[in-house]
C-alpha cells in the first residue's frame, strides 16, 4: 500500500453571513515562543502551525508572540 498525501484544504466560498478570507481576520496571540525550546511541540508551534494553515486557506493572518525569546 502506498501512503496517501494529505488533501489540501479547499478555500471557503465567501458567503452572505458565514467565516470567509473576504470577511475575516484571525489574529492569533501566543505567550509562548518562538524561541528554539518553544519550538519543540510547544503551544507556541501549535499557534504558529494553526496560522499558516488558516493563511494556506486564504485567510489574512497576523501572529503575535508576546515576551521575550532571549530571556
Amino acid at each position: 500500500m502506498s501512503a496517501q498525501a494529505p488533501a489540501k484544504p479547499q478555500l471557503l466560498p465567501a458567503t452572505r453571513h458565514g467565516i470567509s478570507p473576504a470577511n475575516t481576520v484571525f489574529v492569533s496571540l501566543c505567550f509562548e515562543g518562538p524561541d528554539v525550546y518553544s519550538t519543540a511541540g510547544g503551544l507556541g508551534t501549535r499557534v504558529a502551525e494553526l496560522t499558516e494553515a488558516l493563511a494556506t486557506m486564504g485567510f489574512e493572518t497576523h501572529l503575535i508572540f508576546v515576551g521575550d525569546p532571549n530571556k
